[in-house]
């Protein structure tokens, strides 16, 4: 249980001297566990923001197992919102499973992500882009397969280094609120003198749009 003093634009953070200026109260509990080969992780969160948010919990929960040379994770998060003064309670969950194994030294992964109808979506509050759903890929991060409604597919290929090279294949599919969004990247990396080297080449199509990056 934490107590302190602030509120800055609706959220709380810290003033110059290092001190709240208005209370804030957050309960924060964790559980991990490993049943019959598989880990379970669970965490809750209940923030109370006075003169803003009443209420604010988040239930985070995932598991993982591998079985024959395949790994298996799943998620299930669940925020809940509540001010009286703007909305009565606003309730979002997202859900995914990912699979990853390695065939002939070549890995491959595949994820699918959802994200029920609501106000609140799941990308990472501090950068507002990223997002631990499995799903994201670059250019298709948190800001598009975290929001509210969103449905999304990714699927990986990478190869072994040939010459000292890695090659990557990746394509994100996501649609939320009648936008489409794909993307497809090729990933290339080595390193030269010790030092690494990235190169990625990114085809994006929006809703019928279509549009080309190459970075």
């Amino acid at each position: 249980n934490a107590k302190g003093n602030s509120i800055l634009n609706g959220g709380a953070a810290l003033n110059s001297s290092g001190s709240f200026e208005r209370s804030i109260n957050s309960n924060m509990v964790a559980a991990s566990t490993n049943i019959a080969g598989a880990s379970l992780n669970a965490y809750y969160y209940d923030i109370n923001l006075p003169n803003f948010v009443k209420t604010f919990s988040a239930t985070w929960v995932d598991a993982s197992y591998t079985v024959a040379g395949v790994k298996v994770d799943a998620l299930y998060s669940e925020l809940d919102m509540q001010n009286p003064a703007v909305f009565d309670d606003v309730n979002t969950y997202a859900q995914a499973v990912s699979v990853g194994t390695k065939v002939a030294g070549v890995s491959l992964f595949g994820a699918y992500s959802h994200v029920s109808d609501g106000a609140v979506s799941f990308q990472n509050v501090g950068t507002q882009k990223k997002t631990k759903l499995p799903t994201q890929a670059v250019y298709v991060d948190g800001t598009i397969v975290a929001q509210p409604g969103a449905e999304t597919v990714k699927v990986k290929a990478a190869a072994p280094a040939i010459a000292g090279v890695k090659l990557a294949l990746q394509y994100v599919n996501s649609t939320a609120q009648s936008k489409h969004s794909e993307e497809t990247d090729l990933i290339v990396k080595t390193k030269i003198a010790g030092i690494d080297l990235k190169a990625l080449v990114m085809n994006i199509q929006k809703a019928n749009k279509k549009s080309q990056t190459n970075l």
